[in-house]
């Protein structure tokens, strides 16, 4: 302990443990280095959470069980000296953020009375072709509805399709293809 002064004649070492609010004995405690077989399951307790941060103290425990024989206790007990534990999500994740907009829902009062009635689509404009497309959200297809943009066209540009069959982009006006 580097507050005492075990060669000080004027006070005792018990008298500078009572002073200090520790116990007597303490100062001589020394503590046991871990055995081989804990720093094997500690070994093999971090190899699998390495490989698998998702995996909680049971399912470690029941890998370990056949190779090394080990309870769950002893795994959650290594788990927590080693100060890991399973990524998971936590509590409340369904809940919304406050400062999330609320949709409304359009579909609420309608009825689909006939096949493709109602559809959903998807639209981006691809970086690399610098194209506009549509994806059909039930099959994955996407299909092309605006041309080559150009080479001068910035793919974050601004695109809209307009009633006369137009696209445009950055208030430039370019037939369909």
């Amino acid at each position: 302990m580097g507050m005492l002064e075990k060669e000080n004649p004027e006070m005792s070492l018990k008298t500078q443990a009572e002073l200090l609010g520790i116990s007597y004995s303490s100062l001589f405690y020394e503590p046991v280095p871990p055995s081989a077989r804990e720093l094997a399951i500690k070994r093999r307790i971090d190899e699998i959470y390495t490989a698998r941060p998702f995996y909680g103290s049971r399912k470690i425990a029941f890998l370990l069980r056949p190779e090394l024989g080990v309870s769950r206790p002893t795994v959650q007990a290594y788990m927590c000296e080693m100060g890991i534990f399973a990524m998971v999500p936590g509590p409340n994740t369904s809940k919304p953020a406050p400062q999330h907009q609320i949709y409304p829902y359009l579909l609420r009062t309608v009825t689909a009375e006939r096949p493709n009635h109602i559809w959903g689509i998807g639209y981006h404009l691809h970086p690399l072709a610098t194209r506009l497309a549509v994806s059909d959200c039930g099959s994955g297809l996407v299909f092309p509805i605006c041309g080559q943009l150009g080479a001068q066209s910035n793919p974050r540009d601004r695109v809209r399709v307009g009633s006369g069959g137009q696209c445009f982009v950055s208030g430039q006006a370019r037939n369909l293809e």
